[in-house]
């Protein structure tokens, strides 16, 4: 994903160089990378390229917290309706203008119920 933005932002032929980084890869030459002046693929290590460690450990920590997070809303979700169920509410009476207009399709008491995500129509 990066490097064909990178390689597209810079006017090359993206498919082109990411299916020569591929293959740089492939081989085994796991360092090279893009050099978008000459809009080839070399190895970054010899280009004094490095990738900040702190920049990895950081999105990584980040992405565990974020999953975490996201794992402990679940978590308190999933507790509260099984042992309250979802609160009632009414259903809009969507075609209805007044009391006394009526419009066959829509029920003027349409009232639903969840329980444990389950649909309960009266």
């Amino acid at each position: 994903m990066v490097p064909k933005t990178l390689a597209e932002n810079a006017g090359l032929n993206a498919m082109e160089i990411i299916s020569s980084l591929y293959a740089e890869h492939a081989s085994g030459n796991t360092k090279v990378g893009l050099d978008l002046e000459e809009g080839r693929c070399k190895d970054v290590s010899t280009l004094n390229i490095w990738d900040l460690h702190i920049t990895k450990f950081f999105a990584l920590k980040y992405a565990a917290d974020a999953a975490c997070t996201v794992l402990r809303v679940d978590q308190v979700t999933s507790n509260y309706v099984f042992v309250n169920g979802f609160p009632n509410f009414e259903v809009p009476k969507f075609g209805l203008r007044d009391e006394d207009d009526e419009v066959p399709y829509v029920s003027q008491n349409v009232n639903l119920e969840l329980t444990l995500g389950r649909p309960h129509w009266d």
